[in-house]
């Protein structure tokens, strides 16, 4: 247990640093509709602007690593589209005809 409460702290102080995404949350749920039979949780990762919610089928410990990947993953899409990048030039100032 204090493995999975580790790594929730890992992911706020990662926000704390500079990256936006992080896992605020990991429950365990009852099984969705039309899901394969086991445990289940439902993930929450969230930014100043967004909320992202999923489910996983697994452990604790398994669906934290996964949300973990996920927010990584996120973090690193959004550095790439920094202001500096062509395409976020593009999208804050798409070119007029």
């Amino acid at each position: 247990m204090s493995d999975s409460k580790s790594s929730v702290s890992q992911s706020r102080m990662r926000q704390e640093i500079g990256d936006p995404y992080r896992v605020t949350s990991v429950e365990e749920v009852g099984v969705p509709d039309r899901g394969v039979e086991g445990i289940w949780h439902r993930y929450v990762i969230e930014s100043k602007t967004s909320v992202i919610t999923g489910c996983r089928n697994g452990s604790r410990l398994e669906v934290i690593k996964y949300a973990d990947d996920f927010v990584e993953q996120l973090n690193a899409r959004r550095k790439r589209l920094t202001p500096t990048s062509a395409w976020a030039r593009w999208v804050s100032h798409p070119k007029k005809d």
